[in-house]
């Protein structure tokens, strides 16, 4: 039987040690996902002049120049992030790129096939992290030149209530986040998700989704049980969001306006909107409405406002006798309480 295969002349031979030796003798084969086209080693990422990237082959000279003859001006580490300046420059069968190191300041030239991009964006206004870092400075703006107002430690839970924003090579997002006394900026790339959106604002009627819902008299598992909710129970979003625990917290008025506690928003949907804000300006959809002394239909009527009568929400909502209350400033000014159902943003 004849095996057919490959058969090679001297010549090929030849050819294969020359090669093999060239090789040898130090020319550096392109790692995995780079392609070789002619003597110069080509990263398939083609990063951009601002973007982050990570290195992800370490130690990673860092050079005075686009080449491997130029200085070595430092050493970077796998997971090492820099923010791309310049390039790419070919030399010495790389693309080099001319970056910063993030959180030092340094800058010189890298090889790109030993990069990856950093992915921005992960995460929306609305959900629950946490902490996937041993500890993870707050700051008091979104930047590393920011200052540290406080630290995050490892599974601690925030609320996303800003961002994202790239600055320095990271994503940053401001959190409200469990033991934090105001609210603070963090880098995104130690960051986990725990639960995404379904946000209420204030003045939206929620309604209770699970077959009980615990009332407790702060935002989070270690405060006391006031009250209980069932299944379909209605009330009114007045505060939060607030984050701790797993879970997303809102502070909600029920019973006529007399009661009020936090939920575990997990547990909520939305039922409806009479939702105004602070200092935000409505007008009367009404003929004819009545102001009240307070917030609900047992005070005395003070005024009455006709169709069209624009006014400021200076406080509120209350849920009383079946309307969500605001309190209004309007002509002169004038203060007083009216049923928000028959308002309209202008």
């Amino acid at each position: 039987m004849k095996l057919y295969g490959p058969s090679f002349t001297r010549r090929g031979i030849i050819r294969l040690v020359i090669v093999a030796a060239f090789l040898l003798a130090g020319t550096i084969a392109a790692p995995l996902g780079a392609r070789a086209v002619g003597d110069v080693v080509i990263d398939s990422s083609g990063f951009y002049s601002g973007q982050t990237v990570v290195v992800n082959d370490g130690p990673l000279n860092l050079r005075a120049g686009a080449g491997t003859g130029y200085d070595i001006v430092g050493v970077l580490s796998a997971g090492d992030y820099l923010t791309v300046e310049d390039g790419p420059y070919s030399g010495d069968g790389y693309q080099w790129y001319y970056v910063t190191v993030d959180g030092i300041g340094s800058v010189g030239y890298v090889a790109g096939v030993f990069l990856s991009a950093v992915a921005g964006g992960e995460f929306s206004i609305g959900d629950t992290v946490y902490v996937t870092s041993d500890t993870l400075n707050v700051r008091s703006g979104p930047g590393t030149g920011y200052t540290v107002i406080d630290l995050m430690t490892y599974g601690q839970n925030g609320l996303i209530v800003d961002g994202p924003v790239s600055a320095d090579g990271y994503t940053w997002y401001e959190l409200n986040y469990v033991g934090g006394t105001s609210d603070g900026w963090v880098a995104g790339d130690y960051l986990g998700l725990v639960s995404t959106g379904g946000e209420f604002a204030i003045g939206d009627t929620v309604a209770v989704d699970s077959q009980t819902l615990n009332v407790r008299s702060g935002p989070g598992t270690g405060y006391t049980i006031i009250d209980y909710f069932s299944y379909g129970d209605q009330s009114v979003v007045t505060d939060g969001p607030y984050s701790a625990d797993g879970y997303t917290w809102y502070e909600v008025s029920y019973g006529d306006g007399y009661y009020s506690g936090w939920v575990a928003g997990d547990y909520l949907v939305y039922a409806g909107s009479g939702g105004f804000a602070i200092e935000q300006s409505v007008y009367v959809t009404a003929g004819t409405l009545n102001v009240r002394a307070g917030a609900g239909t047992g005070y005395e009527i003070v005024d009455y406002l006709g169709y069209g009568t624009p006014a400021t929400i200076v406080d509120g909502p209350y849920v009383a006798d079946g309307y969500t209350w605001y309190e209004l400033e309007y002509s002169d000014p004038l203060y007083g309480w009216v049923a928000g159902e028959y308002l309209a943003a202008n």
